[in-house]
């Protein structure tokens, strides 16, 4: 039998919640709370969706002219019109000659 629990595992200090990625994403887009975040990222999707993969310094073979087209349906959203990446690069490649290669 599973036991559940509302208890919180972990919780970052303050010095892990200033240097991580989604404090850097708020400061940049002035948002000043994780409940703010939540709300402008559904009240805006495309906003967000744009925002994030460029925040994360995704690197775009062909850029997309579009962040999404609803067109056919919300089920069947297509997603970064037009742009093409390749997910080993980004994921792998462009981190293979930095400071953290061997």
């Amino acid at each position: 039998m599973t036991t559940r629990t509302s208890e919180v595992a972990w919780r970052p200090d303050r010095q892990i919640i200033a240097q991580a990625n989604i404090t850097r994403f708020m400061r940049e887009h002035g948002i000043a709370s994780y409940e703010e975040l939540i709300r402008r990222s559904t009240a805006d999707i495309e906003w967000f969706w744009d925002a994030l993969p460029r925040a994360l310094g995704i690197e775009w073979f062909t850029p997309y002219t579009r962040v999404m087209d609803t067109g056919p349906g919300i089920p069947w959203t297509e997603w970064y019109v037009g742009g093409t990446l390749n997910i080993a690069h980004n994921c792998l490649d462009r981190h293979a000659g930095g400071a953290a290669a061997d």
